[in-house]
């Protein structure tokens, strides 16, 4: 560990000794400087080359400022990252980032440096005027690595814009913890291991990072992991993280994260919105994915005979109470799973998710954008405080989202896929067309298969693309897309005429309407006919080779 003196301005390395009777420091009492980075920080070996060089960065004036308060309050030395880490060492790097909660944890205080704030007061950029106004937030608030650096140290002094003294963590307790999501209990050194998952995520689910792999590795500490660092393995840093708090820690509340489901398309525009989509693994492919996990349990309560998850090669090995949704008009593939996490004020009532399966114990998540809840009623309908068993049969459960009664509760090992890909929905496979029909144009292009017929889109979007048919030397569109239907989406197409010497096929899907719910009552979504051409279009829904498949049907009628 390297510390500056606060008044020689000389950079010295210290380190941690194994005496054999355990481990023995000779690294001295220090200060840290906690802020968020600018341009021109001034790094160790601008350090190292001399201060003519450092003074000259606009970072030097933070660095010197950090030393004189440190200094003034009778600290020699101080930790500051920007000039106390080696980045070009990706050893020292690694060494540093999973040891750094335990630098903050052990500092004598730590001062955090708002370099937007103007206020007499750390949480806003500035005071506010009146009752209900709402100026910024300090963008220090924003920065997942600066979550740690909250949490971590003991003592903890707020210095605005000019390095004037705002107070303390523990004067502002209540209005850090209304900003940040970060519970009283977490702010004041609480036990982190005692709280759930899904709590400990929340709190970084709004925050940001440079790079896309320090979301996950700024959370080391908050989970007492270490774990090697690998840059440029982007998002997987994140389900790796959560791969190795399952293997350390038994809380199902790591399974407890709602995302964006694919059906929210259709309750929108309607518009294609890019293949951007990322969801149906075990485990969480953001941060962001836990935002709505506030309800959650703030503390965990492992049950020790119950067998420890486990990461493996098929997913994640974990025991669930489990029925099957028998909503579903699909038998055994839709099944809901109690996680045992406490959600919500009432007790007894406990989160779940649906899983759609795969193989015969094999699942991926269905339906994310949802948690449901859980409970066993009395005759009244009225939730039974004292709870159920999570890990004992049960006869009936009652989901308190839709009031639905699920029976026939089952204790199953299960594997829940890892992947982080959602399952393609059915294509659109054209069957082999009629004399005088062919096909002209394809759009999105990128959809399509040449050589199979076949449009397959990557999400079930209320509308998937057009296709471009010539028809007795006329060219009409049909439009294709999934509608909502109960559990699950249902196809729907229709035709418009176009001219594809003056019209563009986009601009004719783009001007395209999804069928509203009258007309669908009125008429099958799942045909159309076109006067004009005398052509009859049909899709339905059929199992090809065991695989769910749209099939479109394209008739002339005289």
């Amino acid at each position: 560990m390297r510390l500056l003196h606060t008044t020689k301005l000389t950079i010295e390395e210290f380190t941690e000794r194994d005496s054999g009777a355990g481990a023995e420091c000779d690294v001295p009492r220090y200060a840290i400087l906690s802020h968020t980075w600018e341009e021109e920080e001034v790094t160790l070996q601008d350090w190292q080359s001399g201060m003519n060089l450092a003074t000259k960065n606009q970072g030097y004036v933070k660095i010197r400022k950090g030393c004189e308060r440190a200094h003034q309050d009778g600290h020699d030395w101080i930790w500051i990252d920007t000039c106390c880490i080696d980045k070009t060492s990706s050893t020292e790097l690694s060494e540093a980032i999973n040891s750094m909660f335990q630098w903050y944890q052990d500092s004598a205080v730590c001062y955090v440096y708002l370099s937007d704030a103007t206020g007499t007061q750390p949480v806003y950029t500035e005071d506010r005027l009146g009752r209900h106004d709402k100026p910024a937030v300090a963008r220090w608030y924003s920065r997942g690595w600066t979550l740690q650096e909250l949490i971590a140290p003991e003592k903890v002094r707020f210095l605005r814009r000019d390095w004037t003294d705002v107070g303390s963590k523990g004067d502002h307790l209540d209005a850090i913890s209304e900003i940040t999501g970060i519970d009283i209990y977490a702010l004041k050194g609480g036990d982190l291991s005692r709280m759930s998952v899904a709590r400990r995520f929340k709190w970084l689910a709004r925050r940001k990072t440079t790079r896309i792999e320090d979301m996950a590795y700024c959370m080391l500490g908050i989970f007492d992991i270490n774990m090697p660092l690998l840059y440029g393995e982007g998002a997987k840093a994140f389900v790796r993280l959560q791969e190795e708090i399952i293997n350390a820690a038994e809380d199902q509340s790591i399974f407890a994260w709602e995302g964006f489901d694919p059906l929210d398309y259709l309750r929108g525009d309607g518009e294609y919105r890019g293949d951007s989509f990322s969801g149906y693994g075990a485990i969480a492919a953001s941060p962001s994915l836990f935002e709505r996990s506030a309800s959650v349990a703030m503390f965990s309560r492992p049950r020790p005979m119950r067998p420890h998850p486990v990461v493996a090669r098929q997913g994640i090995r974990v025991h669930l109470l489990m029925c099957e949704d028998v909503r579903d008009s699909v038998s055994g593939e839709f099944f809901l799973a109690v996680l045992d996490c406490q959600i919500g004020s009432t007790p007894g009532v406990l989160a779940g998710i649906r899983l759609r399966r795969t193989a015969e114990n094999r699942f991926v998540r269905a339906n994310i954008a949802q948690i449901f809840r859980f409970a066993r009623c009395g005759f009244d309908g009225e939730v039974l405080i004292e709870g159920f068993d999570p890990t004992a049969e049960q006869k009936e459960l009652i989901d308190l989202n839709s009031r639905t009664y699920h029976q026939n509760w089952r204790l199953k090992e299960v594997y829940i896929s890892q992947s982080i890909s959602p399952p393609l929905p059915p294509g659109f496979w054209v069957l082999p067309l009629a004399q005088k029909v062919w096909i002209e144009s394809v759009y999105p292009s990128e959809f399509w298969d040449t050589a199979t017929n076949i449009l397959q889109p990557p999400v079930s979007s209320a509308k998937i693309g057009a296709i471009g048919l010539r028809v007795r030397d006329l060219t009409i569109a049909l439009v294709l897309g999934f509608r909502y239907h109960g559990t699950g989406v249902q196809p729907w197409c229709k035709l418009y005429n176009y001219f594809s010497d003056e019209d563009r096929l986009l601009d004719v899907f783009a001007a395209s309407r999804v069928p509203s719910q009258q007309e669908a009552t009125m008429r099958p979504s799942g045909e159309d006919f076109s006067e004009l051409v005398g052509l009859k279009v049909s899709v339905r829904e059929m199992l090809v080779s065991s695989v769910l498949m749209n099939i479109i049907q394209l008739e002339l009628v005289e």
